[in-house]
């Protein structure tokens, strides 16, 4: 996924377009090592689809996504190498997690770590095998320390009855999100507030929203 080309990113853009009936318009895609040149407009995939569209004989490839198994932790980058999907009028970096086999049910839990570039605060939608969405936006919630782990933001979904169509998590990052600040885990803090005394957050101790991120998923 980490390494996929710039070819199959616009060719998984293009299927999403097809899925969501978005081809009578157009739909630019800038590639992001390019977004600052000047009079660079990026790559009209509407009409790349559309000349595709006339060759029946045209295939199009859709992404491989990365499979999930009962008990087994992955990890994964969020960056620029992520491929783009269209979500109503807009096109954004998706991640695309496909689950186990329904059976009887399970839950996913996901991790979203910071490092000295920030965080990742990921959302994520419940799909079907068509990419259709399943659920609501399913928000990560900001954990600043449990046990040994600090400072990351966390999920935990549940694939029940109610999702047992449900193939794929689709990973994305809200653009309104990103250059919000967290409070960082605390000790002095956190010792004062357990002690029941009123102690001031050191807003010196703050990581940002960012537009990349490392993540891991587990389903149990």
């Amino acid at each position: 996924m980490n390494n996929m080309s710039y070819k199959y990113k616009i060719t998984c853009l293009m299927s999403l377009l097809l899925i969501n009936g978005c081809t009578n318009r157009d739909v630019y895609v800038v590639k992001p090592e390019l977004s600052g040149v000047p009079g660079y407009k990026g790559v009209n995939v509407s009409e790349m689809w559309r000349q595709m569209a006339r060759n029946n004989d045209d295939e199009i490839e859709l992404f491989e996504p990365l499979k999930l198994e009962k008990e087994k932790t992955v990890f994964f980058t969020f960056d620029n190498s992520v491929p783009y999907m269209v979500n109503g009028d807009e096109v954004t970096k998706v991640f695309v997690l496909e689950l186990p086999e329904f059976a009887d049910g399970y839950s996913v839990e996901i991790f979203s770590y910071s490092s000295d570039d920030g965080v990742l605060k990921p959302t994520f939608v419940l799909a079907d095998e068509q990419f259709l969405p399943l659920s609501e936006d399913i928000n990560s919630q900001w954990v600043e320390r449990n046990g040994d782990i600090v400072n990351y933001f966390y999920s935990n979904i549940d694939v029940d009855q109610n999702f047992k169509l449900a193939k794929y998590i689709l990973v994305y990052s809200d653009i309104n999100d990103i250059g919000d600040e967290n409070f960082a885990y605390d000790a002095r803090y956190n010792y004062y507030k357990e002690n029941g005394t009123d102690y001031p957050r050191d807003y010196t101790l703050l990581i940002e929203n960012s537009e990349v991120g490392v993540l891991s998923a587990r389903a149990y």
